[in-house]
């Protein structure tokens, strides 16, 4: 027997949906087979992004730091000063700071504040005993030169009554050394050599000395902790 029209029409109606819902199974398979590898696309691009972005910070960091290394070479002096004629011979007995130092000059002991140079204070741990340490390291009991401004007959004296003067060590500025590596910050800024500290600091700084050390950098200037006295 025949199928009839109705019978014909109902198979046929049966047959579209299977059809449509195995499209719509396909689909949804396909789709979700996509949506991975876009988010897969999405953080493959983010993380290439943030990677040159971390390249491009590295090579201007980098840079720089060459120009600033640079700028201190360019300016730093060529030569360590040379101690003026007047000068009064001492030795040195203590190291009572980074900064200040007792001295024996013709049996008497004076204490002098060295010049063009602030240190760090024996408060500011642990700078202030480095400073001081690696001062005592260079200069203790070993026969130093003071210096002072010309036109002067002796050094002159501070409010603590502290000779100041600039001290001199093996025909090295004492305390331009200390600046340079990185035991303390320029002084007198009216001194004759201002321009010799003032590289003599850059450079300290732009290579992490001593206080400048990005590590454990000192945040507090001396001369103010000083001024709260």
């Amino acid at each position: 027997m025949l199928p009839s029209a109705a019978d014909l029409g109902i198979g046929a109606r049966r047959d579209r949906r299977r059809a449509a819902a195995e499209f719509g199974r396909r689909f949804t398979l396909y789709e979700s087979a996509k949506k991975p590898a876009a988010s897969l696309a999405a953080r493959s691009a983010a993380e290439m992004a943030k990677r040159n972005s971390r390249r491009w910070l590295t090579i201007a960091i980098a840079y720089g730091t060459w120009c600033a290394i640079a700028t201190v070479f360019a300016i730093a002096p060529s030569e360590q000063p040379q101690p003026p004629s007047r000068t009064r011979s001492a030795r040195v007995t203590r190291v009572v700071s980074g900064q200040t130092i007792e001295v024996e000059i013709d049996g008497s002991i004076e204490t002098v504040r060295l010049s063009g140079l602030d240190a760090p204070d024996l408060r500011q741990a642990p700078w202030g005993l480095e400073s001081q340490q690696a001062l005592a390291r260079e200069i203790e009991g070993r026969e130093i030169l003071l210096s002072w401004p010309e036109g002067r007959a002796a050094p002159p004296r501070d409010r603590f009554d502290r000779l100041w003067a600039q001290v001199w060590s093996a025909d090295r500025q004492v305390a331009l050394d200390r600046v340079r590596a990185g035991w303390g910050l320029t002084g007198d800024r009216a001194l004759a050599d201002a321009a010799d500290f003032a590289a003599a600091r850059a450079e300290a700084r732009v290579l992490g000395r001593g206080i400048w050390n990005p590590e454990r950098a000192m945040r507090q200037d001396p001369r103010l902790l000083r001024s709260e006295r």
